[in-house]
């Protein structure tokens, strides 16, 4: 997780596939009026319009909350803790119904996993409607495509995720 906090705080430069893949095109400025998270993350506050090709991306929210949940909180720091009333509000400034005792009241229900092969591990994760079994096949798709040591381009990931994950959103 170090390395993920560190890329969240230096930023990463982004490609146009990779920063509007679910726009289709890069949005209007409007489309992120009422998003105060958004606007955060994707438009450029030296020019106040949306971040193009090559602007740097930088999650130091998201790089706090990892530091947090991965500290003495653990998952606490989420459901009953330091993180709560922050999630909460986000999530009602969104226009969610989500309470703090929502977060307080809930339990686990233990799933059994889904397990895949993927480059000759076993991996486990959530079963449907979570998407570890489309992250599988999709990793397993580029395995049969790209030799295992090269990087893959935006260009041949974006659309084999566009394929591969546009059924959860009729699960």
């Amino acid at each position: 997780m170090d390395r993920t906090k560190k890329i969240q705080r230096a930023g990463q430069r982004t490609e146009f596939q990779t920063v509007w893949s679910g726009y289709g095109s890069a949005p209007s400025i409007t489309t992120f009026n009422d998003e105060r998270i958004c606007r955060e993350l994707l438009v450029n506050p030296d020019t106040g319009k949306i971040k193009q090709e090559g602007d740097l991306i930088l999650q130091p929210r998201l790089a706090r909350t990892l530091e947090i949940v991965s500290g003495f909180e653990r998952a606490d720091a989420i459901y009953n803790g330091s993180l709560t009333d922050g999630i909460v509000k986000d999530i009602q400034e969104a226009g969610g119904i989500i309470t703090r005792k929502d977060f307080e009241d809930y339990q686990v229900e233990w799933q059994t996993p889904m397990e895949a092969r993927v480059l000759d591990h076993t991996v486990y994760s959530a079963p449907l409607p979570g998407s570890g079994l489309i992250l599988a096949f999709i990793l397993n798709i580029l395995d049969t495509m790209l030799p295992v040591n090269d990087e893959v381009s935006a260009q041949s990931r974006y659309p084999i995720q566009k394929e591969g994950y546009f059924p959860c959103s009729v699960l």
